[in-house]
């Protein structure tokens, strides 16, 4: 019994992929939606949306801001979303600030292809790499 508890603990453990200061690099650039998962696991694609999401990080600082591919050219207007990323004892925290409005997003996973965010009520936007 204890062998099953030690190989459950391992696997925990060397399965949970904590999200550096360093891997917060990989944020920056352009982001869409792929698939949203609900608080209850419940996967759904994200159709027809044809805006992206663009990052501009600069260490732990920066902005959001929607914009538009067409013919390799990102249109776009100049509203935007500041933002900073918070580390505690789990995922870092993306933490927006808009007209004297705060709200955060935990980052669940990142890498140079894929952005998992989770939003205050659970939902998760599963994000890929936007490639022209």
């Amino acid at each position: 019994m204890k062998s099953y508890h030690l190989t459950f603990l391992f696997l925990l453990v060397c399965c949970t992929t904590q999200i550096e200061k360093n891997d917060i690099k990989h944020l920056h650039g352009y982001w869409m939606i792929d698939h949203v998962i609900a608080p209850n696991n419940e996967k759904r694609a994200y159709i027809g949306a044809d805006e992206v999401d663009f990052f501009e990080v600069d260490k732990l600082k920066g902005f959001r801001k929607k914009v538009k591919p067409q013919n390799d050219i990102f249109f776009s207007n100049s509203d935007h979303v500041d933002f900073s990323i918070a580390f505690g004892e789990k995922n870092p925290l993306i933490v927006y600030e808009k007209n004297q409005t705060k709200w955060q997003e935990e980052v669940v996973a990142l890498n140079t292809s894929v952005l998992e965010l989770k939003d205050e009520r659970g939902v998760i936007f599963v994000y890929k790499r936007y490639r022209p």
